[in-house]
């Protein structure tokens, strides 16, 4: 996790713990601070985001922004803040489908089930193939 202000050339990185909880430690004061953390796996960094009429702390976030230009400043305060989430999957909300013909000796293929999943989102899903042996998967989990 990483945390860095403009303003003040200056941030700070910390490590969550085993349930994903992190603390900041000697933030100087500023109104302009940025929370990020970088995935290896997605090669992606991840802003804390909330919508513009939400407050930071109280509001929980259920997505995540992708840049620096659309993540949502904070001011630390004390007693410490909460709900600063950052939710990494968020690749997986993204509309898309997979789609496909099953076909058996040039025949097409009634109710296969064909599974996608991807080891790096660690999600997936699946589709049963219809009376002309076609797929269509949304939906990723």
């Amino acid at each position: 996790m990483d945390i860095y202000s403009q303003n003040l050339d200056f941030g700070l990185s910390t490590m969550t713990d085993e349930n994903g909880m992190y603390t900041f430690t000697g933030l100087k004061y500023a109104y302009d601070y940025k929370v990020s953390i970088w995935d290896d796996h997605l090669n992606q960094e991840f802003y804390y985001a909330i919508p513009d009429h939400e407050i930071c702390g109280e509001y929980i976030p259920d997505d995540s922004a992708l840049t620096w230009e659309n993540a949502t400043t904070i001011t630390p305060a004390y007693p410490l803040m909460n709900n600063i989430d950052i939710i990494t999957c968020n690749l997986t909300k993204q509309k898309g489908k997979i789609m496909g013909m099953i076909a058996v000796n040039d025949a097409p293929a009634l109710n296969v089930w064909v599974y996608a999943f991807s080891e790096v989102l660690n999600c997936g899903n699946g589709a049963y193939s219809d009376e002309n042996g076609y797929y269509t998967i949304t939906d990723y989990r």
